[in-house]
């Protein structure tokens, strides 16, 4: 660090109803020649090492604190915790490269050193999915009923939460899908599914001092967001019937390493070419891109965004 500048102790002021030390952490104000900076940094308790440094605008907001409100209201709202998240990533323990070196395994321990795998528990809770550090959270809730679409269609269908203490997301709530066929997860923001029925919503919440984080308030979009899980159910519905069309796959080229594409979509020099004969369906590219995001042991942030990308290729 700068030999000008020094942590100092802060007073807390953005937050006196928040004990962070209840949840293992510290937050110390960032000052150069005995000034505040503007920005402070959150320290790690338990291994003192600085979490995050960020504006004094920003809210710390424990992962503790959003999964117990979050496992609060599902039970409210009739979802349960769905375990079957963490059984679906146990593949994410090897890895056969197909961009590098298809004959070399990447293994979790491997990952896990660079930070870039999200597989273990958060705190015993079985539907939670935690970085090495556990800085981020996503905690999956679903429907108790199995949705069929049809006789070889199985669906979970749920929400998932997700938030960080580092900055590398928002508190934000999403939908899913986890088809069970090919235990495959879809994570659809409310942006998406709202797209699909001309219904404009958002479930972001930036961490920043006037952050509603009330218990009132994380209940309604919860809620909001189970509502409008149908319309992605029809969005489904309509894709297993419709082909692919070149419109979407030069979407999908542009937007998504072929690593994740499907090998009928190539990529050359930025112009994308359809081989499929027959042309498969909006559907079937559609679980084969979400299968290969899903299973590689990458970061969940990185699922996240390349779930963003897919969908918004699909006109989401």
């Amino acid at each position: 660090m700068n030999p000008n500048l020094e942590l100092r102790e802060s007073n807390n002021w953005w937050d006196e109803e928040m004990d962070y030390s209840k949840y293992g952490f510290s937050v110390f104000s960032v000052c150069k020649n005995g000034r505040k900076t503007g920005y402070k940094a959150i320290v790690n308790n338990k291994s003192d090492k600085i979490v995050h440094i960020a504006s004094e605008k920003y809210k710390l907001l424990p992962n503790e604190v959003v999964l117990e409100a979050a496992n609060e209201i599902a039970e409210q709202v009739g979802l349960v915790p769905f375990k079957t998240v963490i059984e679906s990533a146990n593949d994410w323990k090897t890895w056969k490269s197909r961009a590098q070196n298809a004959s070399k395994t990447y293994t979790k321990r491997k990952f896990a050193k660079a930070g870039r795998v999200l597989v273990q528990e958060f705190n015993g809770n079985q539907h939670v999915l935690a970085d090495s550090d556990a800085t981020s959270i996503f905690a999956f809730y679903t429907m108790s009923d199995i949705v069929e679409m049809d006789k070889n269609e199985q669906f979970h269908f749920g929400l998932a939460v997700r938030n960080s203490i580092d900055g590398t997301s928002h508190l934000a709530i999403d939908g899913f899908s986890f088809r069970h066929i090919c235990q495959n997860m879809s994570i659809a923001t409310i942006q998406s599914i709202a797209k699909a029925n001309q219904i404009a919503g958002s479930m972001r919440r930036r961490h920043t001092i006037n952050m509603d984080v009330s218990f009132p308030d994380l209940k309604e979009r919860m809620e909001l967001v189970v509502g409008k899980l149908k319309n992605l159910q029809n969005v489904y519905g309509r894709w297993m019937t419709e082909e692919l069309n070149s419109e979407v796959a030069t979407r999908l080229g542009r937007s998504i390493s072929p690593t994740y594409l499907p090998d009928y979509i190539q990529v050359e020099k930025k112009k994308v070419t359809v081989t499929a004969d027959p042309m498969p369906t909006l559907w079937k590219t559609y679980n084969q891109i979400t299968a290969e995001i899903w299973h590689r042991p990458v970061e969940m942030h990185t699922k996240q965004i390349l779930f963003e990308k897919l969908h918004t290729a699909y006109g989401l």
